[in-house]
């Protein structure tokens, strides 16, 4: 599909009263989704005292209202630097000019999880939580640092349906591996079912926030 390029912002939804909460939870969407997709997801997790910032990926698709994280340079080559810069830019905007970062629970899913795994490398403010969800991450054969040094401390719980045909759970098997051996508070969680967010990880999600909020 053709992705337009021209968009060097990122725009948003909030759901919530931020005037009122203390729990940040920016969720960010898969390829082809919106600022809108996730709305209805955002209720099963029921957290408390929450505001969530569901930004909306940069590149539009064919005009119609899907977005994408990423576009091809080249053959077999895509764009990572500029979107991540640009979610860096929202989250100190937008995100940490309203709540501290340690009050902030990062989400992401499908293309989403590796925009969180990007970010994860170069975030020099410690979150509160991050939470890649039927993923993948970048440079898997490459050795480099993957968490940075803010991060080390910052509980990653990694989900993966175990049946999953669009993004294979072996993807969050790699991720996990890559993790671990930089930090002890990765999880890979895997849970039944295809490319979605499964239940038993929305209430390990939702358990671990309320344990730490």
């Amino acid at each position: 599909m053709n992705v337009k390029k021209n968009v060097k912002k990122i725009d948003f939804s909030i759901l919530g009263d931020i005037s009122t909460k203390n729990t940040c939870l920016v969720f960010i969407h898969g390829w082809g989704g919106n600022k809108n997709s996730f709305k209805k997801v955002a209720g099963s997790f029921a957290i408390k005292n929450s505001v969530w910032f569901l930004p909306q990926a940069p590149y539009l698709l064919d005009g119609e209202d899907k977005y994408s994280w990423t576009f091809e340079k080249s053959p077999g080559k895509y764009e990572r630097e500029e979107p991540v810069q640009l979610m860096l830019n929202f989250l100190e905007q937008q995100v940490f000019s309203r709540f501290e970062s340690k009050d902030v629970f990062i989400f992401g899913f499908s293309q989403g999880a590796l925009v969180c795994y990007e970010l994860l490398k170069i975030l020099d403010k410690p979150i509160a939580g991050l939470f890649p969800i039927s993923g993948f991450i970048a440079d898997q054969n490459k050795t480099i640092k993957r968490i940075h040094p803010a991060q080390i401390n910052t509980p990653i719980v990694i989900g993966h349906g175990l049946k999953d045909e669009v993004v294979s759970f072996h993807e969050s098997e790699l991720a996990f591996n890559l993790l671990k051996n930089e930090s002890s508070n990765v999880i890979l969680e895997s849970y039944k079912g295809g490319h979605k967010i499964g239940y038993s990880y929305i209430k390990k999600i939702r358990d671990l926030i309320h344990q730490i909020h």
